[in-house]
């Protein structure tokens, strides 16, 4: 609120300039809890997988680390930093963080080149298998769709979600948003994760 208060009696300031040049860095700067980290995140993943998308002839080619290394890059921004490879129980392959005082939020997400249902399985089981605790209500699953038809590639997973509910999936997975599944699990901790399947469509 003091942040507001500045920005209203000096409007010509480089903090008030940031502020409106920078989608949701006033959000950041001012959360106060998980939903709100939740939507300047998720903002945030929306813009780069649009970024990846507008460029997809240019990195349909490239490796796993090296989309994931481009994805972190178009994440991160002022008040939010984004590590590959970070350690949690293992090497998770994206921690997203927030760097306002005061709050340790983050989430934790695997990126995958999309070869199957069960491979995209395979990086579910590490993402919340493994590197999550479960103290963490939300986590991400980055799918890069390089060879296979995009809407093919939605489907499958989808299908094999609801078919199989890997992970003590608690119910049918819903549309998110852009292409994007939600499930939802009970991790071996008896706390709720919902994860988010976002779908990057590099053909």
């Amino acid at each position: 609120m003091l942040l507001l208060s500045l920005m209203s009696k000096h409007p010509n300031s480089p903090l008030s300039s940031w502020l409106r040049i920078i989608p949701g860095l006033k959000k950041l700067i001012n959360l106060r809890n998980e939903a709100d980290f939740e939507i300047v995140v998720s903002d945030r993943i929306l813009s780069a997988i649009d970024l990846l998308e507008r460029n997809a002839l240019n990195f349909n080619n490239l490796d796993e680390e090296t989309l994931s290394a481009i994805l972190a890059g178009y994440i991160e921004c002022p008040g939010i930093s984004v590590e590959q490879e970070s350690y949690s129980n293992g090497h998770v392959d994206i921690k997203i963080l927030t760097q306002n005082i005061g709050y340790n939020l983050f989430r934790l997400a695997e990126a995958k080149k999309y070869h199957g249902p069960t491979y995209h399985e395979k990086g579910m089981q590490q993402l919340i298998g493994r590197y999550s605790s479960g103290s963490n209500p939300v986590a991400y699953m980055f799918s890069y769709v390089t060879t296979t038809q995009f809407m093919t590639a939605i489907n499958s997973i989808k299908n094999h979600l609801d078919t199989n509910r890997p992970l003590n999936q608690v119910s049918q997975s819903t549309q998110g948003m852009h292409n994007s599944l939600v499930s939802v699990h009970n991790h071996a901790s008896g706390q709720m994760v919902t994860l988010k399947h976002y779908n990057i469509n590099l053909n």
